[in-house]
C-alpha cells in the first residue's frame, strides 16, 4: 500500500517536472522570439532612419528631383568635396548656362519681349538654306502660342492654274509645262497641297505661301516653321522655370553673365551690387567672397573654379551654349555657403551634416542588432532541439504543428493577407491625423507585432523540421506514392528506349518529336485563348530538354573528368555508372575497364620491375663473396715469386678479369638501387667548377695514356649548385671513363661550362667516338646498352645510365647528342648563391 502511494507521488513529481520543463523553455522560447522581433524592428528602423537622414536632393529645372544616399566614405569628408555637392553644382551650372542663352533668345534689354521677332530661314538646314537670300520673321510670343497649342495643317485645293500660281507670291518659277505635268495631266484633275492655316501670319501679316517660290520651298520652310515653333515653346518653357528657380530669392547660386561689345554689350545677373559697369576685379571678389565659384571666359579661354568640377567634365555643354553667345562672353557662377535660402544646397547640406553625425550610431546599433538577431536565431533552433530531445514529441506538437503543411501553409499566407489589407487602411488613415513625427511610434509598433507574426509561424515550420513532421500526414504525403509509382514506370520505359535504341535513331526521333511539339505550342501560343497556358507548356518542355541535355553534359563531363585521373595515373578511380545512361554508361563503363586494365598492366610491370631489382640485388651479393676469395687469392699468388711468366701471364689476367667483374658487380648494385628509390641523397652547397677541376686532375693520367688532349672553356669565378658531392662525383667519373674508354686515340676533348639566363649552369663534353655510333642517342643511356655493338671493350653499358638517373635525382637535366662520330653529353643543374 505505502509502495503504491509512493509509486504514484514519483509519477506525480515526474510529470511535474517535465511540465515544468515543456512550459520554462516555451516561455523561454517565446521571449527569445519577442526580442529577436526587437532586434529586427531595431534593424528596420535604423535601415529607414539612414534612409530618411540620407537622401540629398538634386535639382533639375528641366527634369524630376532625383535622390540619392551619400555612401559611408563620402560622409568621413566634406559635403563640398562629395559627389553630392558636385552633381547639385553641375546641374545648376548647366542650368544657369541655359538660362542665360533662353534671356538672349527671349529678353530685350533684360526684360522678356514677347515683340522680339525670330527669323525662319535660321531653322533651315545649310543645304537649303542657298534656296532663300531673304528673311521670313514671326513673333517669339505667337510662335511659343503655336508650339504650345500644336501645328494645325489643312490640304487646299487648286483647281487652276491662276489658283495655284497665284498662292506662291514669291517670285514664283513654275512654269505652263511644269503645271500642266504636275496638275493637268487628265483634264478636270485638282491637285491638293498640304499647307499652314491661314492663323499663321508673320509680322509683315502674310501665311508662309507668301514666301515660297514653289512647292519644293514651300516645304522646306513649313518644316522649319513646325521645328521653331516646338522648339521655341521648350525652351520658354524652361525659361520661365529657371526665371522661377534662380530668382535671388529661390536659389543660393549666383550669376553673372557679360557678353559682346561696345554699345551691343549684354549683361544678366542676380548679384545685389554687381552692373556691366562693375570692374572685373569687383566680380572676381564679389564672386569668390561667395564661397564655391565658377568662372569662364570665351575670349581668353580662361576656366577658374574651387569646386571639385573639372573643364573637361562640362565643357561639352559649355561649348555648345557658348556657340550662340557673344565671341568674348564670361561668365562667373557661385554658391554663397552662408545660405541665406533655403533651397537645395541648404537641406542637402543640413541633410549631409545631420546623416554623417547619425550614421555611426545607426550602424553601431544596427550592426549589435543584426548580431543579437543571428544569434538568437541560433539560440531559438537550439531551444527546439533541446525540447526535442527532453520532451515526449508526440505530447510537444500542437493542434496546429498536426495540420497539413499545405494547410498550415494557405493559412500563413490568409494571415499575411489580412495583415497587408488592415495595417495599409490604418497606415492610411493615420497618415491623415498625424504629423510625420508622431507617425513614427505606430509604424515602428506595427513593425514590431508583425516580425513576431513572422518569426512565430517561421520557428513554427523550423519546429515541424526538427521533429521530422513537415510532410507527415500533408496532402502532398499522400498523393505522393501514387505519382511515385506512376513516375518509376514511365522513367523505367523512357529509359528503356533511350538505352537500348539505336543513338542515331534515339537522337532523330527525340530531336523531330521536340521539333513538333514545340511548333504545335508555340502555333497555340499564337492563335489560342490561352496564350499563358502555351507558354507556360512551352517553357516546361524546354526547361525539359534543357535539363536533359546538361543532364547529358554532366555526365560526359564525368567521363572526361574520369579520363584525365586516369591519365594522371590514379588507376583505382572508377566512374559513378548509376547516374549514366545510354552510350555515356557504355563509354564510361569502357573507360572503366580501360583504368582497371591499365591498373593491373602497372601492378605486373611494378611487380616485375621489384623482383628483377631484387634478383639483381641477390645475385649481386651472392657474385661478391666468392669475387671477393678470388681477388684476395690472386693477390696472395701475385706475392709469391713465380718465376714463370706463362703463370704470371695467367695471374695478370684473372687480376684484370675479377677487377672488372668487381666493378661490374659494384654498377649492378648501384644501378638497382637507383631504379628502386632505395638511395639517399645528402645535399649540399658545392663548387661545381672545383669538382670539374679535381675529376679533371684524377683522369688527367689516363687520359694522356690514350693521348686524348682536353680542351677547356671554365669562368674562373665558382659557380655554386645543391647537389649530393659523392653522388656528383660519381656522374663526372662515369663520364671521363666513358672518354676514356670509347674516345678515339689521339684527339681533343673539350669540356665547356656555360651560365644561361635562367640561372642555370652546363656542364658539356664532347669528344670523337672510335666506334661508330649507329643507335639513337636516347638508347645510350638505358641500361647494358654499350655504343660498342661488338662488345670488345670491358664497359658494362650501365656508366650512362647510372649517371643520367643520379643527375636527375639531384635535380638536374642529363642530355646526349650524336652527330656521326661526334660523341655530345650535357648536364645542367640550378645554381643557388
Amino acid at each position: 500500500m505505502g509502495n503504491n502511494k509512493k509509486k504514484r507521488k514519483s509519477e506525480v513529481n515526474s510529470v511535474g517536472f517535465f511540465t515544468k520543463i515543456k512550459n520554462s523553455l516555451l516561455v523561454r522560447k517565446y521571449a527569445l522570439i519577442v526580442l529577436q522581433s526587437l532586434f529586427a524592428t531595431l534593424i528596420g528602423v535604423c535601415f529607414f532612419s539612414y534612409r530618411a537622414s540620407g537622401v540629398l536632393y538634386i535639382n533639375d529645372a528641366s527634369a524630376e528631383v532625383t535622390s540619392e544616399i551619400p555612401s559611408l566614405e563620402q560622409l568621413r569628408g566634406d559635403y563640398y568635396e562629395s559627389e553630392i555637392f558636385k552633381k547639385n553644382f553641375l546641374h545648376a551650372t548647366e542650368n544657369l548656362i541655359s538660362y542665360v542663352y533662353f534671356r538672349d533668345e527671349f529678353e530685350t534689354k533684360g526684360e522678356y519681349d514677347p515683340e522680339k521677332t525670330i527669323d525662319l530661314t535660321d531653322y533651315i538646314s545649310e543645304s537649303d538654306a542657298d534656296k532663300f537670300d531673304y528673311s521670313v520673321l514671326y513673333n517669339i510670343a505667337d510662335m511659343v502660342r503655336w508650339g504650345q497649342g500644336g501645328i494645325e495643317t489643312k490640304y487646299r485645293t487648286f483647281s487652276t492654274i491662276e489658283e495655284y500660281y497665284d498662292y506662291f507670291e514669291y517670285g514664283s518659277t513654275l512654269t505652263g509645262t511644269d503645271i500642266d505635268k504636275l496638275m493637268y495631266a487628265s483634264p478636270g484633275k485638282v491637285y491638293m497641297l498640304n499647307c499652314l492655316g491661314d492663323r499663321y501670319v508673320s509680322t509683315e501679316g502674310y501665311t508662309l505661301g507668301h514666301y515660297a517660290s514653289n512647292e519644293e520651298t514651300y516645304d522646306i520652310l513649313l518644316n522649319a516653321f513646325i521645328t521653331a515653333a516646338e522648339t521655341l515653346y521648350h525652351d520658354h518653357t524652361l525659361y520661365l522655370s529657371y526665371k522661377e528657380n534662380y530668382d535671388t530669392e529661390k536659389t543660393n547660386m549666383r550669376y553673372a553673365y557679360t557678353g559682346g561689345s561696345g554699345s551691343f554689350k549684354t549683361f544678366y545677373t542676380n548679384v545685389d551690387g554687381i552692373t556691366d559697369k562693375s570692374s572685373p576685379e569687383k566680380k572676381r571678389d564679389t564672386f569668390k567672397g561667395m564661397g564655391k565659384y565658377l568662372y569662364y571666359s570665351q575670349k581668353s579661354l580662361d576656366f577658374l573654379n574651387n569646386t571639385p568640377l573639372e573643364y573637361g567634365e562640362i565643357k561639352d555643354y559649355i561649348n555648345s551654349r557658348f556657340i550662340d553667345f557673344k565671341s568674348d562672353a564670361e561668365f562667373w557662377i557661385a554658391l554663397d555657403t552662408e545660405f541665406p535660402v533655403d533651397d537645395v544646397f541648404a537641406s542637402n547640406y543640413r541633410a549631409f551634416k545631420n546623416t554623417a553625425a547619425y550614421i555611426p550610431w545607426l550602424v553601431l546599433v544596427g550592426a549589435l542588432s543584426l548580431i543579437g538577431f543571428v544569434g538568437l536565431f541560433f539560440g531559438i533552433i537550439l531551444n527546439e532541439k533541446k525540447r526535442y530531445e527532453t520532451e515526449d514529441h508526440e505530447k510537444s506538437l500542437t493542434d496546429f504543428d498536426r495540420l497539413p503543411i499545405e494547410v498550415s501553409l494557405l493559412f500563413f499566407i490568409l494571415m499575411v493577407f489580412i495583415l497587408i489589407i488592415s495595417e495599409t487602411m490604418l497606415v492610411w488613415n493615420l497618415s491623415i491625423f498625424m504629423s510625420d513625427t508622431s507617425f513614427n511610434l505606430p509604424s515602428i509598433m506595427l513593425l514590431f507585432v508583425d516580425m513576431i507574426i513572422l518569426l512565430s509561424f517561421f520557428y513554427g515550420y523550423v519546429k515541424r523540421v526538427i521533429y521530422k513532421n513537415f510532410w507527415e500526414q500533408s496532402i502532398t504525403s499522400l498523393i505522393a506514392p501514387f505519382f511515385k509509382r506512376y513516375y518509376d514506370r514511365m522513367k523505367k520505359r523512357w529509359w528503356f528506349f533511350y538505352d537500348d535504341s539505336n543513338i542515331i535513331v534515339r537522337t532523330w526521333v527525340t530531336y523531330l518529336l521536340f521539333l513538333v511539339f514545340n511548333a504545335f505550342w508555340a502555333l497555340m501560343l499564337f492563335f489560342s485563348n490561352h496564350p499563358i497556358i502555351s507558354f507556360i507548356v512551352l517553357f516546361v518542355l524546354d526547361m525539359a530538354v534543357g535539363f536533359l541535355m546538361s543532364e547529358r553534359n554532366r555526365q560526359r563531363r564525368d567521363i572526361v573528368a574520369g579520363i584525365h585521373k586516369i591519365n594522371n595515373g590514379d588507376y583505382d578511380y572508377q566512374i559513378e555508372l548509376k547516374k549514366m545512361h545510354g552510350e555515356n554508361l557504355a563509354l564510361a563503363d569502357a573507360v572503366n575497364d580501360i583504368g582497371r586494365g591499365i591498373k593491373d598492366a602497372v601492378d605486373i610491370s611494378i611487380k616485375d620491375e621489384k623482383l628483377k631489382a631484387s634478383l639483381i640485388t641477390n645475385v649481386s651479393h651472392d657474385i661478391k663473396t666468392p669475387l671477393t676469395s678470388i681477388i684476395n687469392y690472386v693477390d696472395l699468388l701475385k706475392r709469391e715469386n713465380i718465376d714463370d711468366e706463362k703463370v704470371k701471364k695467367y695471374i695478370a689476367v684473372l687480376d684484370e678479369k675479377s677487377q672488372r667483374l668487381k666493378t661490374l658487380t659494384f654498377d649492378l648494385v648501384e644501378a638497382s638501387k637507383i631504379s628502386s628509390g632505395n638511395i639517399t641523397m645528402e645535399f649540399a652547397r658545392l663548387n661545381f667548377i672545383e669538382l670539374i677541376s679535381q675529376s679533371m686532375g684524377e683522369f688527367e693520367e689516363k687520359f694522356a695514356e690514350r693521348g686524348l688532349t682536353v680542351v677547356t672553356d671554365i669562368p674562373k669565378t665558382p659557380v655554386f649548385i645543391m647537389a649530393d658531392p659523392g653522388r656528383l662525383w660519381r656522374v663526372i667519373e662515369n663520364l671521363f671513363n666513358n672518354i676514356f674508354k670509347y674516345a678515339l686515340e689521339n684527339t681533343r676533348v673539350y669540356l665547356d661550362l656555360t651560365l644561361d639566363t635562367d640561372n642555370n649552369v652546363t656542364m658539356s663534353v664532347k669528344n670523337i667516338s672510335k666506334q661508330q655510333l649507329n643507335i639513337p642517342a636516347e638508347e645510350l643511356t638505358e641500361r647494358f646498352i654499350r655504343g660498342d655493338v661488338s662488345r670488345s671493350t670491358e664497359g658494362s653499358g650501365l656508366g650512362l645510365s647510372i649517371a643520367k638517373n643520379l643527375t636527375i635525382l639531384q635535380n638536374g637535366e642529363f642530355n646526349i647528342f650524336l652527330e656521326g662520330d661526334l660523341f655530345k653529353v650535357s648536364i645542367t643543374f640550378p645554381t643557388v648563391e
